[in-house]
């Protein structure tokens, strides 16, 4: 029987729709948004709230969407590919290139709010972000015959709850603060190449292991203001680490012995309203990514050679504190969004968010597992008003090609330590995404 705590576990994959192996990886791994809506603005919400997912960007706009409910999905459509060239490959003298299959996906979202005079209380449940590949080669396969055909690639989910209070301390100013419950499970499979003393501190507890779960806590606090007749909006919010379990079956893969928490994050947001029909808002969001380890902490680059096939003494996967990692860096995202009511039926919105890769050129060789490369995101979207209390809307997504590639001697990894080695990795999304509105 499972325990009282995976019974929770499935019933909020369950409740969330939530399919296998999903992708979010847009801003590093994080989503540039939650609702529909504001996805069709590139992720704006943190001055302009749109409905009950509005607390995922910032829980004080939660104060501004009135009493509603709001339900919806969008397809995600991730499209990976990486290559090597090196001593370590299985073809020394000639590139492999694979791309990766688990390339069509649903993402779910839900939220509720109620409006209780100052107060308000709701909730939303969404997929906070997540890495999906399988590749059929087997890019670590050190020259086994054995391994050149075994898949390789890792699943991560992330689910997040955020149940919401807020309080209007003047008409048009609210504080909120929403505690955050985090879900996730991951699986890793073809690392035994690192599945011994040379790479990891724990050698059973890197690959092949099945899917590990792993529960949470954090918390996101904002505050939201009004001005010049609500044609100015402010915002800013931000997000504690989200400190989550170990993921035990995978110590000896993840630094810490296992930990893969939820990074801090920020974000501040402008909304202006220059006519009355129309919006437009800024968003700038900043991900601690390098604070995690387990994400964070770099893995060898420049030792070259036959010493690149040795873990340096401190570092190797698993350790607390220096364990090998993504070596990803901070990351900052720009979002601008506008949205235009074109009469009292229809609204249209477009945005465009940037953030350059937080993965560094030269730690290319951890992440053709997950190449959360992507820097662009074009998007747009519309709601059509059913009644004045339903609405449907809708909202698409792409993210053009991101390509990085790190040459031999720049990259001398275990992959490349000879002159026409690298390795490389791309990446581009499209998605597409509707969801219906209620109003009390």
């Amino acid at each position: 029987m499972l325990s009282l705590s995976r019974q929770l576990a499935a019933f909020a994959f369950a409740v969330g729709f939530i399919l296998p192996s999903l992708a979010f990886a847009t801003n590093g791994y994080f989503g540039i948004g939650y609702g529909i809506k504001n996805r069709g603005m590139a992720g704006v919400a943190v001055a302009d709230p749109k409905d009950s997912l509005a607390t995922t960007a910032n829980p004080a706009g939660m104060a501004f969407v009135g009493t509603r409910l709001d339900i919806g999905a969008r397809l995600f459509i991730p499209k990976r590919q990486s290559a090597a060239k090196g001593a370590l490959t299985l073809s020394a003298d000639a590139d492999t290139t694979g791309d990766s299959g688990a390339t069509l996906f649903m993402v779910p979202n839900m939220g509720a709010n109620v409006a209780l005079g100052k107060w308000s209380v709701g909730f939303a449940m969404v997929g906070n972000g997540g890495m999906s590949t399988r590749y059929n080669f087997n890019f670590f396969n050190f020259g086994s015959p054995k391994l050149k055909d075994q898949a390789l690639g890792v699943s991560l989910m992330q689910v997040l709850i955020l149940p919401t209070v807020t309080y209007k301390v003047t008409p048009t100013q609210a504080f909120g603060i929403a505690p955050i419950l985090g879900i996730q499970v991951f699986r890793a499979y073809g690392l035994e190449k690192f599945a011994n003393v040379t790479f990891s501190a724990v050698p059973g507890r890197v690959t092949n292991n099945g899917n590990d779960w792993s529960y949470g806590a954090g918390a996101r606090i904002g505050w939201m203001g009004k001005f010049l007749d609500g044609r100015l909006a402010l915002g800013v919010t931000y997000a504690t680490r989200v400190y989550m379990s170990p993921l035990t079956k995978y110590k000896g893969l993840f630094a810490d012995g296992g930990d893969f928490d939820l990074p801090r994050n920020f974000a501040v947001g402008i909304a202006v309203k220059p006519i009355r029909r129309l919006t437009i808002g800024l968003d700038v969001q900043r991900i601690f990514f390098n604070e995690v380890h387990s994400i964070g902490n770099r893995h060898p680059a420049g030792s070259g050679g036959p010493k690149g096939l040795i873990a340096p003494p401190g570092q190797k996967l698993g350790t607390t504190g220096t364990g090998m990692g993504f070596g990803w860096r901070d990351q900052t995202a720009y979002k601008l969004g506008v949205s235009y009511e074109v009469n009292d039926r229809w609204t249209v919105r477009g945005g465009f968010d940037y953030g350059r890769s937080p993965v560094p050129t030269d730690q290319l060789l951890f992440n053709v597992l997950a190449p959360g490369i992507v820097t662009r995101h074009w998007t747009g979207g519309l709601t059509y008003h059913l009644s004045p209390a339903s609405e449907l809307s809708g909202s698409f997504m792409f993210a053009p090609r991101t390509t990085q590639i790190c040459a031999y001697p720049a990259c001398q990894t275990m992959l490349t330590y000879k002159k026409g080695d690298f390795i490389g990795a791309q990446m581009w999304q499209y998605s597409l995404g509707i969801s219906y509105g209620l109003k009390f």
